[in-house]
């Protein structure tokens, strides 16, 4: 029960990551606020968290909409009356699979689209969320990022331009309000496996190989990127701000040879064979 008495409001948590966080804040003891487009989604994570004796209320909400933000934000503390953790994950993953050309074939509709919910919506919920924290005297603001910000992806101009500005933001709002007792921290996710099937994040990529892509030879699962989010909630990581903790089983550190095809006897440097160097 590391979250016993907060209060968190976990933007797009009606699928995949988000609905992990939100279910595994509440088991942690949390106070839940579960929000995104679809009610019917966000009822049915509101219903699992009530049957496993949590608590939990859906706000529907359009992130993409400044006023629509505002609401929510008015809503999820007119029902509990302050915020703790602020969970930012909505992004437009499903404008990924869809648009999936490179920036000289996008659109400035399609970009935009990708760019508004994840950066805007984002820029939102923390305006409107951050001057409470402080009023309070504290909180934490979790930001889930992608290692298509920091490695490059094809095909993704919208969706990786998105979730490297938020990684920018999340460093300048840590900056200015960690005087104030707000954490800002950002989860980097890679491949992980949803509802939806394997991604990074939501986002489907066909032909993953474990083995040959990251030093951890499974998938990611939701489940690792809502533990992390448990402890950047919790007090235990009261002096943790303006760090960006990867999950993505070391795919972003691997070197030019696999990890799987690696061969310790045939690398090795003076001092004995087990001994080697890095990649």
């Amino acid at each position: 029960m590391r979250l016993s008495g907060k209060v968190a409001l976990v933007t797009g948590s009606t699928k995949g990551v988000g609905a992990e966080i939100a279910v595994v804040y509440a088991q942690h003891g949390a106070y839940v606020v579960v929000t995104g487009r679809t009610a019917e989604r966000g009822k049915a994570v509101v219903e699992d968290i009530l049957a496993s004796g949590g608590k939990a209320i859906f706000v529907q909400a359009d992130l993409s909409s400044e006023q629509s933000v505002r609401n929510l934000v008015d809503r999820a503390v007119a029902a509990y009356g302050r915020i703790d953790i602020l969970v930012n994950n909505a992004a437009s993953t499903e404008m990924v699979p869809v648009v999936a050309k490179p920036v000289g074939q996008t659109s400035t509709e399609e970009f935009e689209a990708s760019m508004k919910v994840a950066v805007y919506g984002t820029f939102w919920c923390c305006k409107y969320v951050i001057p409470r924290m402080v009023a309070a005297g504290g909180g934490s603001v979790i930001n889930i990022s992608s290692t298509t910000a920091t490695r490059g992806f094809p095909c993704t101009p919208g969706y990786a331009a998105s979730k490297g500005a938020v990684n920018a933001l999340s460093r300048q709002m840590a900056a200015d309000y960690g005087p104030h007792g707000v954490r800002v921290n950002t989860i980097v996710v890679g491949l992980v496996m949803t509802e939806l099937g394997p991604g990074v994040a939501d986002t489907p990529e066909p032909a993953f190989d474990a083995g040959g892509r990251q030093f951890v030879p499974r998938l990611g699962e939701t489940a690792d990127v809502a533990h992390l989010a448990v402890y950047l909630g919790s007090d235990q990581s009261s002096s943790v701000s303006a760090a960006e903790l990867t999950v993505d089983g070391g795919a972003t550190m691997r070197g030019p040879v696999s990890p799987a095809s690696f061969d310790a006897g045939t690398r090795t440097v003076p001092g004995g064979a087990d001994t080697f160097s890095g990649y």
